[in-house]
């Protein structure tokens, strides 16, 4: 072939693809056309809260566990807050029930009064034993390591 051949050739396939990208623009219009006028709805405009809620399926799981333990096995009285409630920290959770920590401090308050109460009667006793050994050798008053008052 000759050179203006491939030249001709060359120019007539340039120029079908031109018609065909023609001819696929004036379907594509034309389907466009044929869909009809599109609905748009239109509101006046307000002025209100956003509320933006999602619902979706998931887990929520913390940054980091932890656990809380009561010092001694204790009922639960009241729970004061309730499931999704946002909490400070420091805020009070539960109020266990405390009649048994009452008591056994109570217990504890009486025994440690009639310990009081046995030691002041025995520093009394020592006390009175002390004035009874009198003086000791050379005019002294004789000495005890186990009844020096404080």
């Amino acid at each position: 072939m000759t050179k203006n051949a491939n030249g001709t050739a060359e120019r007539s396939r340039l120029v079908g693809g031109i018609v065909l990208v023609i001819v696929a623009l004036v379907l594509f219009s034309g389907w466009m056309l044929r869909r009809g006028p599109v609905n748009v709805r239109a509101e006046r405009v307000i002025r209100q809260q956003i509320t933006n809620i999602i619902s979706t399926n998931g887990k929520i799981e913390p940054v980091s566990n932890f656990e809380a333990h009561a010092v001694a096995p204790a009922m639960v009285k009241r729970v004061l807050v309730k499931e999704g409630d946002q909490i400070k920290p420091g805020q009070l959770l539960i109020q266990l029930d405390d009649a048994d920590a009452r008591a056994q401090a109570a217990k504890a308050r009486a025994e440690l009064r009639g310990a009081e109460a046995d030691l002041h009667a025995a520093e009394a006793a020592a006390g009175a034993a002390w004035t009874g050994l009198g003086p000791g050798p050379g005019g002294k008053a004789a000495h005890s390591p186990w009844l020096t008052r404080t």
